[in-house]
């Protein structure tokens, strides 16, 4: 199962959808900081807890488009003709959707670490700020479920 894991995440990765997205995430985020989080939100410093909890509600839904559209190469006329060989394997069908679905983690894994990196050292290079011991409970509370629900509309 390791090694289906290594080529479906593979496969994931080197998509040149997903590099694309990938970049488009990193640019969308980047502007997301520089226009809108750089002036704080709700009247609160840019660098408080609540602003990144913005930035990332802000940022995410791209990040969803992403993983949303990574499922989609699961149901392609290709995939389909493949999945008459995958069921023909001895391999338990519910551990092969589960590898599936980590590497599609993975991915969203990725860019979440991208967007969470991008806001990091934006606000070391900008506000020179290091305490981002608080930003972990808004990351955790707006990652987690968006993860979630890309997964379960896919």
């Amino acid at each position: 199962m390791i090694k289906i894991f290594g080529y479906e995440l593979r496969r994931m990765i080197l998509n040149k959808f997903y590099i694309g997205l990938l970049i488009i995430n990193g640019v969308y985020a980047w502007y997301a900081l520089t226009t809108e989080t750089i002036a704080g939100v709700a009247d609160t410093a840019p660098f408080s807890p609540w602003s990144f909890g913005a930035y990332l509600a802000r940022v995410l839904p791209v990040s969803i488009l992403t993983v949303l559209f990574l499922l989609t190469l699961y149901h392609t006329k290709n995939e389909r003709q493949v999945g008459v060989l995958t069921a023909a394997t001895p391999v338990d069908p519910i551990r092969y959707a589960l590898v599936r679905v980590g590497a599609i983690a993975i991915c969203f894994l990725m860019i979440s670490v991208l967007v969470v990196g991008l806001g990091l050292y934006f606000y070391i290079s900008v506000f020179a700020y290091r305490d981002f011991h608080a930003f972990a409970l808004p990351t955790l509370m707006i990652l987690l479920p968006c993860f979630v629900f890309a997964i379960g509309a896919g």
